[in-house]
C-alpha cells in the first residue's frame, strides 16, 4: 500500500483536469460524512415541505418573487430609520461594497509580481470610499416636483 506522501506526489503529477475531478470527488465524499441524526432531521424536513406543496397547504413562489419580497421588506424597514441610523447604514454598506470590489482583485497584483510580468504595483493614493452625509430637505420630494412639471 502506498503512503499518503506517495499518493500526493502521484496525484500532483496528474493533468489539472484530472486533479480537479479528483478534488471534486474528495469534496463530495466529505459532504456526506455528516451526523446521521442531523441528516435524518433534514430528510424529514424536506419531506414535510414537499408534502405541504403537494397537498396545497403551501403555495410555492419563485426565487425571483422571494427576493422581491425580501427587498420590499428591507426597504420598508429602512424607511423607519432615523437620519443618524441611515448614515450608519450607508457607511456600513459602502464599507462592504469596498471590500467586495477589492477582494477578487486583491490577488491579481501579487500574481503579476510573482510571474515577473511587472516589477512594481502602484496603488491609488485617494480613498476609494467617500463618506457622504444625508441632507434633510424641507417640502415635497424633488421627484414629485419634476413629475408635476412634466405634466
Amino acid at each position: 500500500m502506498r503512503s499518503i506522501e506517495q499518493l500526493t506526489t502521484e496525484i500532483l503529477s496528474l493533468p489539472s483536469v484530472s486533479r480537479a475531478f479528483l478534488a471534486e470527488k474528495l469534496v463530495e465524499s466529505l459532504e456526506f460524512d455528516t451526523d446521521s441524526t442531523l441528516q435524518a432531521t433534514w430528510v424529514t424536513e424536506a419531506k414535510r415541505r414537499r408534502d405541504e406543496v403537494c397537498n396545497g397547504t403551501v403555495t410555492p413562489i419563485s426565487g425571483e418573487e422571494t427576493f422581491a419580497q425580501v427587498r420590499q421588506l428591507l426597504l420598508s424597514q429602512i424607511e423607519t430609520l432615523e437620519t443618524e441610523e441611515l448614515q450608519q447604514l450607508q457607511k456600513s454598506i459602502q464599507s462592504k461594497l469596498a471590500q467586495h470590489q477589492t477582494a477578487p482583485q486583491a490577488g491579481f497584483p501579487q500574481a503579476l509580481l510573482a510571474s515577473g510580468l511587472t516589477q512594481q504595483i502602484k496603488y491609488p493614493t485617494s480613498p476609494q470610499s467617500i463618506e457622504r452625509r444625508l441632507v434633510e430637505i424641507q417640502g415635497k420630494p424633488l421627484s414629485e416636483t419634476i413629475l408635476e412639471e412634466r405634466r
